[in-house]
């Protein structure tokens, strides 16, 4: 189960948030429009993650995990393929924007998440954790393959490679090895020989978003995950124009970029571990201050040295606050409502994050450099971490 989510996420977030970048500058060049232009096609699959989040998230919790993520990676597959045709940017931002974003959606975090949480609950953090290493791994991968097929046959040969890789590969795990609960083979989370014990959240009544803003964690979950999730988004989605405009060539950059997804592995496995034993606040704190430290050392010139301990700590507080966000909602509002609950954050998160994702393009071309979006997500950042002592949590993780 967790080697089908690990896939599909690879490739999901691997073929659209770690690739964008790749495209940009070829897509610019293609179709004669800004940088800032171009970010408006991701902006556009943000908006859609966020207002399907809570309608993905319901029927995900009523046990269709497996025909949401095969219809998903239907989706994700014609899309691809189009996208390799397309002649105007119009057609190029409804493809990515829409038909990709749905696909993704239906394939990503989301299910791969709820799936997880479904089938662990003592090892709920680990499971989360090795899950969540799909979306580095696809960062390492992805990245340099793409990199190559643009550099070999152009932009249009490299989206062809990606729609036959996810056609090759998600759709027959998703068929041969997704099911939606342990219960539908006869078995138990964590593998148990009993059920585990009920717990309130399991009596307790679905959660709407009338009954989420009376709560404070989850106002509490959704600002600090939502604040680092945008300075996350905006420097993912600019890091290569970034890092060529120092002086670095594409291929440079692009391992830079993989070098984050990398490093992110180790931060998942390391996170999810702990999150099993440790305090998720101490170890959200921590991964928040990664990040800020990373974002001082890209201030002004930074060397190739520099930038290569920028990536290290960008992974490793990416790789923790992925699985830390999904353990937070398991221990607070247990697995029958988990996807619910992600999913209506996804709304109040989504401006900051377009923001961000605008923010840093616009920066450039305001001002000619980065820098001034690299000091505002870090003020974000240090805000963030201001506002988890508010945080309280049961003290023990529910079913």
């Amino acid at each position: 189960m967790i080697a089908s989510v690990f896939l599909t996420q690879a490739l999901g977030v691997g073929f659209t948030t770690y690739a964008f970048g790749l495209f940009q500058k070829p897509l610019a060049e293609a179709f004669g429009v800004s940088r800032s232009t171009l970010s408006l096609g991701l902006m556009a699959q943000m908006l859609l993650f966020a207002l399907i989040g809570p309608f993905l998230g319901r029927i995900l919790d009523r046990g269709a995990c497996r025909r949401v993520m095969g219809w998903g990676a239907v989706c994700a597959v014609l899309s691809l393929s189009a996208m390799v045709f397309a002649q105007e940017l119009w057609q190029m931002g409804l493809l990515f924007g829409v038909g990709l974003g749905l696909g993704v959606a239906a394939i990503g975090p989301l299910p791969a998440a709820k799936l997880a949480t479904n089938w662990f609950r003592r090892l709920r953090g680990r499971a989360l954790g090795i899950s969540s290493v799909g979306t580095s791994v696809g960062g390492v991968l992805v990245p340099p393959l793409l990199a190559s097929a643009i550099a070999h046959g152009g932009w249009r040969y490299a989206l062809g490679v990606a729609a036959a890789l996810m056609a090759l590969l998600t759709l027959p795990a998703i068929l041969f090895f997704v099911r939606d609960r342990p219960e539908d083979l006869g078995l138990h989370p964590d593998g148990d020989a009993f059920p585990p014990p009920q717990s309130a959240a399991s009596s307790a009544p679905p959660w709407t978003f009338r009954r989420a803003v009376t709560d404070r964690n989850f106002w509490v979950i959704t600002a600090v995950l939502g604040s680092f999730f945008a300075a996350l988004t905006g420097l993912i989605a600019n890091f290569v124009p970034y890092a060529t405009d120092l002086g670095l060539q594409a291929e440079q950059a692009a391992w830079l970029l993989s070098l984050i997804a990398f490093t992110g592995i180790g931060g998942k496995l390391l996170f999810g571990s702990l999150a099993d034993h440790l305090d998720k606040r101490l170890l959200l704190f921590v991964a928040l201050m990664l990040f800020a430290g990373a974002l001082l050392i890209m201030q002004g010139d930074p060397t190739f040295s520099a930038l290569l301990m920028a990536s290290c700590a960008v992974g490793l507080s990416t790789g923790g606050a992925l699985p830390l966000w999904a353990a937070l909602i398991g221990d607070c509002y247990g697995r029958e409502d988990f996807a619910a609950v992600m999913g209506l954050m996804s709304p109040l998160m989504l401006p900051i994050n377009l923001a961000a994702l605008q923010w840093m393009p616009w920066a450039y071309d305001s001002t000619g450099d980065y820098q001034l979006a690299l000091r505002t997500f870090l003020g974000i950042l240090v805000l963030a971490s201001l506002a988890l002592p508010w945080l309280r949590l049961p003290p023990q993780g529910r079913d």
